[in-house]
């Protein structure tokens, strides 16, 4: 236009709600209850209530997420379950235009990194967890969170999988610079040929005479001409 740039966007903006901190925040989305259940267990409550200290950067998985993982989380102990959640905060603000010039994110646990992957409009963080673009930069007064659709893992922080390997295609096969081994393979003349019968001399042309059987039509040649 004549006095400007317009730019289309795809959602409402809204004011940032930043008179609460990211545990009051997180607690008032009871599909992050599972996650918000996990930081009460693991007693971070407090950490995430602070709203002196610097701001801090959550990637909150959905209790689906937690569901289809089927992680027993019964089964862990509080410093698994605060390694858990610690590995899913970045000790800085990261909106989602930051996740698209990074990555590799530290963790606000010290223990391994968040890998930051970016295809089109979405970000993708350790290649399972996708964020969610409509429940993205959800800010609070101490930082902000992003709701992701997958839960992440800290024990695999620092064993990436294995490559894959593939079976040689035949062309990159080589042939065996030797002949095969084991015992001498034995032909045998054909059935349709027979076998000599003893005594037989082979000639130049590759055919077996008796010396007897020659003898014997050399006389009667000279008999009957």
């Amino acid at each position: 236009v004549a006095n400007g740039n317009l730019q289309v966007i795809d959602r409402v903006l809204l004011q940032p709600d930043v008179t609460v901190s990211l545990y009051e925040k997180l607690s008032m989305d009871q599909t992050l209850s599972t996650f918000v259940g996990l930081i009460d267990n693991a007693g971070l409550n407090e950490t995430f209530l602070n709203m002196t200290g610097d701001p801090v950067t959550l990637f909150c998985p959905t209790n689906d997420a937690f569901d289809a993982q089927g992680l027993n989380l019964s089964a862990l102990t509080p410093s698994e379950i605060s390694d858990l959640i610690l590995y899913h905060g970045v000790p800085t603000n990261l909106e989602t235009k930051d996740l698209r010039r990074s990555d590799q994110l530290p963790t606000l646990g010290g223990e391994g990194s968040l890998s930051v992957q970016v295809s089109g409009v979405f970000s993708t963080i350790n290649g399972i967890a996708r964020v969610n673009p409509s429940r993205s930069d959800q800010f609070a007064a101490n930082g902000l969170y992003h709701v992701v659709s997958a839960v992440l893992d800290p024990q695999t922080a620092n064993n990436p999988p294995p490559p894959t390997t593939t079976a040689p295609a035949a062309a990159d096969v080589m042939p065996p610079t030797s002949g095969p081994t084991g015992p001498p393979v034995v032909s045998t003349p054909p059935p349709s040929l027979g076998r000599a019968a003893a005594g037989s001399v082979q000639t130049s042309t590759g055919w077996r005479i008796n010396p007897l059987v020659a003898g014997v039509g050399v006389v009667l040649f000279w008999l009957f001409n």
